[in-house]
């Protein structure tokens, strides 16, 4: 998938103390994140650690998960995400750089993510920080929240948009978010049909 480029439409990579810039990205509802990503799982983090290049430099984050469960797609029951941005030693001293709107991982966090494919192949969280959801609690009643600070949101358009015939409110609790993948997946119905002599449905 190419969405993740083309629904941010301006980044801004910042090195810095502090940082006050926003990246501009289509608002995503439900459905249409459902639509833009390849999988959806529950998982927990169980590291965070940083990758540093000298030249050019950059800051990439390394996240590792366990997952828990496959909401939709095909799911690994490991999974490492890289994503540009983070605070790393180099042999000059501490950097930092930054990826406004980008998702932010703690260890131990328990977390569900809608996820896309690149072209490179990766798997990136889909819409920046639209795509990752804290999971506060064990029960399948627990609640879910998302920090978009970063994000200037534009009104969806085009392929951004969801038809208004399946428009759902984003959950706020995982077992309405189980019900509503239910309800934008097409059921395949296999039952047979029973065909008369004349090669027709009855």
């Amino acid at each position: 998938m190419k969405t993740i480029r083309q629904c941010c439409l301006l980044v801004f990579v910042l090195f810095g103390p502090s940082f006050s810039s926003a990246t501009t990205v289509y608002s995503l509802d439900f459905s249409t994140l459902v639509k833009l990503s390849e999988s959806v799982v529950l998982a927990r983090v169980t590291k965070v650690s940083t990758d540093g290049i000298q030249k050019p430099r950059q800051i990439v984050t390394v996240v590792e998960l366990d997952v828990k469960e496959c909401l939709m797609g095909e799911c690994a029951t490991s999974l490492t995400l890289r994503q540009v941005g983070g605070q790393h030693r180099f042999s000059d001293g501490l950097f930092t750089q930054k990826v406004v709107g980008m998702p932010h991982f703690q260890t131990g966090e328990r977390v569900l993510l809608f996820l896309e494919r690149t072209d490179t192949d990766r798997l990136v969280v889909t819409g920046l920080a639209q795509g990752k959801f804290t999971v506060l609690g064990e029960g399948d009643d627990a609640a879910l929240i998302r920090s978009l600070h970063g994000l200037n949101m534009l009104p969806a358009k085009g392929k951004f948009k969801s038809d208004l015939r399946h428009q759902l409110d984003m959950p706020t609790r995982l077992d309405v978010l189980r019900i509503q993948l239910t309800q934008l997946q097409p059921v395949l119905d296999i039952r047979p049909v029973r065909i008369d002599g004349e090669g027709t449905k009855p």
